[in-house]
C-alpha cells in the first residue's frame, strides 16, 4: 500500500481538480500560515484517484465526487461516518478572453455555437466529459461534433484555449476558472445544467493527527466558503470558524 506522506506535520489531501484552485490559491495558504503545519495536495479527476485509491494509494483525506465518496466507505476505505458534502459545481464553457461575446442561454442557443466550434477541449475521464456526452446526445448533435472534440486525459481543459489547441473549452465551472487569460462563457442552460457534488471524507486507516483535524476546519470555514464560490462552487455546508 502506497501513503503518499508520512510526516507527522504533514497531511496529504487528494482532491479532484473541480475543488483545486480554491484549495491551492486559499484554503492550504491559509490553514499553512495559522497552524504551522504542511499540506501536499495530490490533485486528479476522480477516476484517476479512484484508480490510484483501488490501487492502494492512501493519503489523509480526499475531496471526490459524492458517489466515489460514498463507494470507498463502503468498501472500508474512507471513514464513513466522517463524511462531509462540501460543494456542488456546473458544467460550462470557455474561451480565450476578449474573443466575440458568445450566447449560449437557451439550448438552441448553446447547439448553434457548438455546431459552429472549430475545435471543443474537453476532459476524456473526468465527471465533465461524461456529463458533456449527455448535452451533445440530448442535443442530437454528438455525431456532427465528434470531429471537434480535442480530449484530455487530465488536467484543465482551458489550458487548450492559451495554448491554442482549441477555440472552446468544456469543465467543470471551477476547473475552467482555474486558467488566467479565459473567459468564462457561463454554465449550460437549463434543462442541460446538471450540479455535481463534491463530497470530505478522511482515510480510515490513516491515524487521526492534529494536522487533519485542523485541515478539515479549514476546508469547510468562512473563508474557504468564500474562495469555493469566487470558483463557481457552491458550498454545501455551514461554515465553521477555523481553529475554534
Amino acid at each position: 500500500m502506497k501513503k503518499v506522506t508520512r510526516r507527522a506535520d504533514v497531511v496529504c489531501l487528494m482532491s479532484s481538480l473541480a475543488t483545486l484552485a480554491p484549495l491551492k490559491e486559499v484554503v492550504v495558504p491559509a490553514f499553512e500560515a495559522s497552524t504551522g503545519f504542511r499540506c501536499k495536495l495530490a490533485p486528479d479527476p476522480t477516476a484517476v484517484l479512484l484508480s490510484a485509491i483501488r490501487s492502494g494509494t492512501r493519503a489523509d483525506g480526499l475531496i471526490a465526487l459524492e458517489a466515489a465518496v460514498v463507494e470507498l466507505a463502503e468498501a472500508g476505505v474512507l471513514d464513513a461516518s466522517a463524511i462531509r458534502p462540501l460543494v456542488q459545481s456546473a458544467i460550462g464553457i470557455a474561451q480565450l478572453r476578449d474573443r466575440s461575446a458568445v450566447d449560449i442561454s437557451s439550448p438552441e442557443a448553446l447547439r448553434s455555437v457548438l455546431l459552429s466550434a472549430s475545435s471543443i477541449a474537453v476532459s476524456n475521464t473526468g465527471v465533465s466529459g461524461i456529463a458533456f456526452a449527455r448535452v451533445l446526445s440530448d442535443l442530437r448533435i454528438s455525431h456532427e461534433v465528434a470531429n471537434k472534440l480535442v480530449r484530455i486525459e487530465k488536467g484543465l481543459a482551458a489550458e487548450l484555449l492559451v495554448n491554442g489547441h482549441a477555440e472552446f473549452a468544456v469543465q467543470q465551472l471551477s476547473e475552467l476558472l482555474a486558467v488566467p487569460g479565459i473567459d468564462l462563457i457561463g454554465p449550460f442552460p437549463e434543462p442541460h445544467n446538471a450540479r455535481t457534488r463534491f463530497c470530505f471524507a478522511p482515510f480510515r486507516e490513516t491515524p487521526k493527527s492534529p494536522a487533519i483535524e485542523e485541515l478539515t476546519r479549514f476546508i469547510f470555514a468562512p473563508q474557504a466558503a468564500s474562495a469555493y464560490r469566487s470558483f463557481g462552487l457552491e458550498p454545501l455546508f455551514t461554515a465553521c470558524t477555523a481553529g475554534a
